[in-house]
């Protein structure tokens, strides 16, 4: 049996067709994750890279 570890959760959603592809966390607890938005309507917020 296998008994998994919650490391992290998130939720992310726009008006827009999106797809999340990769997500990663380091030593710190960072999430970094990756994925793709078609068309307008993608929450952003200060720091955002795209």
């Amino acid at each position: 049996m296998i008994d998994p570890t919650l490391i992290f959760a998130t939720y992310s959603s726009g008006t827009c067709t999106t797809y999340g592809f990769s997500a990663t966390y380091d030593i710190a607890g960072h999430l970094y994750a990756g994925g793709e938005c078609f068309g307008t309507g993608w929450p952003g917020s200060i720091g955002l890279f795209s």
